[in-house]
């Protein structure tokens, strides 16, 4: 595509291609940029003052994510939510759920990005009480795709 058709408001689905593309490459960093600070966040904040600022923002805008129809930006949103759970104390019980099983979902992506983000996240998914109605009934499924 070039530059001029690109540039055009309202042209053909094609057109709007390359702004699509860089919206999604600017949320994405800003996904791996959240991800990467939660930590100094969570240690000046405090815990609670972490979660209850930083789990809407994840709702809005992450959740969504993670059924992308553009494969980074499920591996990006898997990451994320991988180092979440091991940060974020989560309070909506919903949103944990939903994330969960969205993350779980992704080790059948199609994409082997996608794929290994989502494995990652479940070591920081595993240790949780509340993971455990989600993950117990699947324990054999998970393991054979895991190992196998």
């Amino acid at each position: 595509l070039n530059a001029a058709a690109a540039a055009v408001p309202g042209g053909p689905a094609s057109a709007q291609l390359p702004r699509d593309l860089e919206a999604l490459r600017h949320k994405e960093a800003v996904l791996v940029a959240v991800g990467d600070i939660a930590p100094v966040l969570r240690k000046q904040m405090g815990a609670e003052a972490f979660g209850a600022h930083m789990e809407p923002v994840l709702r809005a805008h992450a959740l969504a994510e993670l059924g992308s129809a553009v494969g980074f930006m499920r591996a990006r949103a898997a990451s994320l939510y991988a180092a979440m759970y091991r940060h974020l104390p989560f309070r909506d019980a919903g949103h944990f759920a939903q994330s969960a099983e969205a993350l779980v979902g992704l080790l059948d992506d199609k994409e082997l990005p996608v794929r290994v983000q989502a494995a990652m996240g479940l070591q920081h998914l595993v240790p949780r009480a509340a993971a455990a109605p989600l993950l117990l009934p699947r324990l054999a499924a998970l393991v054979g795709r895991l190992f196998w």
